[in-house]
C-alpha cells in the first residue's frame, strides 16, 4: 500500500477490528504514513490459525447499509482482499451493488479449510473434507469465541508483544495442542454438526467465486484454488519492502569444518519443522559428513537426542538481525508439508545469496530452479535426506549454487510488484468499461 501510494495512487486501509455492543460500524482510526486507516466495529470473529467450533457465527449477515454507506462515501474503483477472515459476505454484495470491482490475493487458504492450511489431524494435507466430518475432527480444539474476542481488542494489539502476553499465549498454545489431541483420541466417540462446516464452506465459496479477479502468489496456491473454483487470475509472486539485492559470494568452506544449515519460522509441524529434525537424525545414522543446524523462530522444540549436539535454538529473531543470520549459514531448508501458498523468507535467502532446499509444497518453488539456485525435494524423510546427503558429499554444490545466485539477475523489488498488481486493477477496470459499452 506504500508503494501504490508513491506511485501516485490513493489508497485506503479496512480491517476487523473489535467488539462493542450494536450494530456493524466503520470508525476512521489513525492514518499510516498518509494511508487512512477504517476499522470494522463489531466484525465476524477472526479465528487466525485457531479453527472454527462454531461455524454459525461465521455466516452472520449484519448490516449491509452500514458497508454500503461506507463504499459510497471513499467511492473505491477497486477492492482488494488480503483475507476474508472477520470480513461480511455484506461488503461483497455491496460492492456488486455499486459496481466496484474486487481482487483477492490468495495468502492462505482460509474460506477453504476453516484451519487455514489444508492439513488434517493426521499431518497430511486434506483434499477431501468428507462433507464436513474431517472439519469437526480437526476444529475440536477451536478458540473459544471469548479468546477470539480478547486477540480482537484494542488491548490486546497495544500489549500482545509485552512478557505477560507471550507468556500467556505459549500457555493458550500448549493447552490448544493438548485438546487436538483430545480430539484426534475421541472424536469418533462425540456426536458432530457436520452439515454447518458444509455449510461454512459453501457460504465462504459462493464469496469467493464472486470475486472478479484473483492474485495468486505462486503456482501452487493456483493449483489448489482451481481444485474448488473456477476464477480468472494470474500467478504474482508476493514481496516485501525491506528486500533489497544484498547478494555476495561465499568464502570457500574449510576443509573438514560442517556445513551449516538453518530452519527460520515457527515451530510447527505443518511447517516441516519435525520432518526436517527426523531427516537430519536419519541421515546422522547414514553418514558421518559434518553438518550443523541453526534454528530461528518462536516456540519451544521437542528434544531429538539423537541430534542435540548438532542442533542450535536461537529463538526469535529481528528483522535488522537477517544478514548477520545469512551471513553465518550455508543453506536454508524449507520443508513445508502443508501446501503453503509462498514463503518470504526464501526471497529474504535468496536476496543474501543464500540457496535453497525447497519442499515441493511450498509456493517459493517457483522461484527456484532446481539445480541452479536451489533443491526442490519431495517432503518425506527419505528424499530430504537424500538431498541433503547429495550436499554433505559434494564440497562444490553450495558454492556454485551461492555463485548462480550471484550472477543472476535480481528481479525482486517491492515496486515492480506494486505495478504488476496496479496492472491488474487497471485491466479490471478496462473491462468495466467494456461492460458498459
Amino acid at each position: 500500500m506504500l508503494t501504490q501510494q508513491e506511485l501516485m495512487h490513493e489508497v485506503l486501509l479496512l480491517y476487523p477490528g473489535r467488539y462493542t455492543w450494536g450494530n456493524v460500524q466503520i470508525r476512521k482510526d489513525h492514518s499510516y504514513h498518509g494511508v487512512q486507516v477504517y476499522e470494522i466495529i463489531n466484525p465476524l470473529p477472526v479465528p487466525l490459525l485457531g479453527g472454527i467450533s462454531k461455524p454459525k457465527e461465521y455466516m452472520k449477515m449484519r448490516d449491509q447499509p452500514e458497508y454500503l454507506r461506507f463504499l459510497q462515501q471513499i467511492k473505491p474503483d477497486v477492492i482488494h482482499f488480503h483475507t476474508l477472515m472477520g470480513i461480511h459476505k455484506d461488503l461483497l454484495t455491496a460492492a456488486h451493488r455499486l459496481n466496484i470491482r474486487t481482487l483477492f490475493t490468495s495468502h492462505d487458504y482460509f474460506g477453504i479449510c476453516p484451519k487455514v492450511n489444508l492439513i488434517d489431524l493426521k499431518g497430511a494435507h486434506c483434499s477431501d473434507y468428507a462433507d464436513g466430518r474431517k472439519c469437526v475432527d480437526c476444529n475440536a480444539g477451536a478458540y473459544s469465541g471469548l479468546t477470539i474476542y480478547i486477540i480482537q481488542s484494542k488491548l490486546y494489539r497495544l500489549m500482545k508483544d509485552s512478557k505477560l502476553v507471550k507468556r500467556i499465549r505459549m500457555h493458550t498454545k500448549k493447552m490448544y495442542r493438548a485438546k487436538m489431541d483430545a480430539a484426534g483420541r475421541f472424536a469418533s466417540e462425540k456426536p458432530n454438526p457436520f452439515y454447518y462446516y458444509a455449510k461454512l464452506r459453501t457460504h465462504y465459496l459462493e464469496m469467493l467465486k464472486s470475486i472478479d479477479f484473483f492474485h495468486f502468489n505462486s503456482e501452487l496456491a493456483q493449483s489448489i484454488y482451481l481444485q474448488y473454483l473456477d476464477v480468472q487470475g494470474k500467478v504474482i509472486p508476493i514481496m516485501h519492502r525491506d528486500i533489497k539485492d544484498q547478494r555476495k559470494l561465499k568464502a570457500p568452506r574449510r576443509e573438514g569444518s560442517p556445513i551449516i544449515l538453518a530452519y527460520i519460522g515457527p515451530i510447527e509441524h505443518y511447517k516441516g519443522f519435525y520432518l526436517l529434525l527426523e531427516s537430519l537424525a536419519y541421515l546422522k545414522s547414514i553418514t558421518s559428513a559434518g553438518w550443523r543446524l541453526h534454528i530461528y523462530g518462536s516456540g519451544s522444540a521437542e528434544e531429538y537426542e539423537e541430534i542435540s549436539e548438532q542442533v542450535t535454538f536461537f529463538g526469535t529473531y529481528r528483522y535488522d538481525e537477517l544478514e548477520t543470520i545469512f551471513e553465518n549459514i550455508d543453506l536454508l531448508i524449507i520443508p513445508s508439508i502443508s501446501m503453503e501458498t509462498f514463503g518470504l523468507v526464501g526471497i529474504e535467502a535468496l536476496s543474501y545469496g543464500v540457496p535453497l532446499l525447497v519442499s515441493n509444497h511450498a509456493g517459493i518453488r517457483d522461484l527456484v530452479r532446481d539445480g541452479v539456485n536451489g533443491i526442490i525435494f519431495e517432503p518425506n524423510v527419505r528424499d530430504l535426506a537424500a538431498n541433503l546427503l547429495l550436499i554433505l558429499e559434494n564440497n562444490e554444490l553450495l558454492s556454485g549454487l551461492n555463485k548462480n545466485i550471484v550472477e543472476s539477475e535480481f528481479t525482486y523489488s517491492m515496486d515492480g510488484h506494486a505495478r504488476e498488481i496496479i496492472q491488474q486493477y487497471d485491466h479490471l477496470l478496462s473491462l468495466e468499461v467494456q461492460n458498459c459499452d
